[in-house]
């Protein structure tokens, strides 16, 4: 998705020369400090959910959840995409990271953002999901980076 926005490619290249030169400075600590392409991963995360429908779940007793009235025993999916573009919560399918790094989302109910579902039963790979997307959306993004001292792929 963030491929589509030319005017994140050019923040992303700035981002990634500043904290990353060569292959070797690929760590932990540098990675962290790419928000720009954290937050691009999450905006499209959030407009294209890996899993936009969460494992069925049964109700544990009856529940009224506006005008909805689920009885004990009933089954139950959550719709991701719908809590993430929805009416009413963020109510849009614009592409906009900046989102995830000016504190817009924190005001929400941080259970209205699970890509990995949420609680007890959430995704325990995540966070090496995580990690592993920066990794290929640092090998994928264009970078005018040194390619003679790097193996690092160059970006069409």
């Amino acid at each position: 998705v963030y491929k589509r926005q030319p005017m994140y490619l050019e923040q992303l290249k700035e981002e990634i020369q500043l904290h990353i030169k060569t292959e070797q400075e690929i760590t932990s600590e540098s990675l962290q400090k790419l928000k720009l392409l954290e937050a691009c991963f999450q905006e499209s995360i959030r407009l294209m959910s890996p899993a936009p429908i969460l494992v069925p779940r049964v109700a544990s007793q009856d529940q009224q959840l506006g005008n909805i009235i689920m009885k004990k025993g009933s089954i139950v999916n959550v719709n991701i995409i719908s809590l993430l573009c929805g009416k009413g919560l963020l109510n849009e399918k614009q592409f906009r990271p900046e989102r995830f790094l000016n504190g817009e989302l924190d005001k929400l109910d941080p259970m209205l953002k699970i890509p990995f579902s949420a609680g007890p039963r959430n995704c325990i790979g995540q966070h090496l999901s995580l990690l592993e997307a920066k990794i290929c959306l640092l090998y994928t993004s264009p970078s005018p980076r040194d390619r003679q001292k790097s193996r690092m792929p160059s970006s069409a």
